[in-house]
């Protein structure tokens, strides 16, 4: 989507050190903000989670 950290975590009201942390598997993730993020990627859960 060619968002940056920063863009994205205020789009979803968090920090960009928590999404940073979630992004390298150093912190877990609510579904509730796993869906968020889903949603402002345009993509699905399965997506983000499936590698």
């Amino acid at each position: 989507m060619g968002f940056s950290q920063n863009t994205l975590a205020e789009k979803l009201d968090i920090s960009r050190e928590h999404l940073a942390k979630i992004e390298t598997a150093k912190r877990t993730v609510s579904l509730d903000l796993l869906i968020d993020i889903a949603e402002s990627l345009d993509t699905s859960v399965k997506e983000l989670i499936d590698f």
